[in-house]
């Protein structure tokens, strides 16, 4: 399933960047790239996208990647972010996923893992959402006079449990 959303990669190595956004190009993933914390930050809050893709050790940027991560957070808890790293250890995994990231991945990275990692990650996006607009949704008390609009809202209700 190829979850249409945008995804941004933040990554000091414009090779890297260029190496990944054609990978998830030639899957049908929209990707745009900011090769630092700041530019990577203005551009998560120009436009809307439903993964991230961050490095760990941002060079000649005002923040590193897990600083990052907190600041992308703030602005849209849910979005799943990828933490990459060429210095990754069990422990900066560990780290990235205790500090909110959804997974990590080492580089250099099997192409085909990644592209699993980020369908999964989009994947359970889109399911947070949909379970969020059920919600909102049974949360709006709306009022049913028919029998069938009873029921409809009868089984609504039991579903978004």
């Amino acid at each position: 399933m190829n979850f249409e959303g945008k995804i941004l990669i933040i990554d000091d190595e414009v090779d890297i960047c260029e190496q990944l956004s054609g990978l998830l190009n030639d899957r049908g993933y929209s990707v745009k790239y900011r090769i630092s914390s700041e530019e990577g930050i203005k551009e998560f809050k120009k436009d809307s996208y439903s993964l991230v893709i961050l490095d760990i050790w941002l060079n000649n940027s005002k923040f590193d990647g897990f600083q990052t991560l907190e600041k992308i957070k703030e602005l849209n808890e849910s979005v799943p972010i990828i933490m990459i790293s060429g210095h990754g250890n069990i422990e900066t995994a560990v780290n990235s996923i205790k500090k909110g990231a959804y997974d990590f991945i080492e580089k250099p990275f099997d192409g085909d893992l990644l592209i699993f990692k980020v369908s999964k990650a989009l994947e359970n996006y889109d399911l947070k959402n949909k379970v969020n607009n059920l919600y909102q949704f049974k949360n709006n008390n709306y009022i049913a006079n028919s029998e069938a609009s009873k029921k409809v809202l009868k089984s609504l209700n039991k579903i978004s449990k």
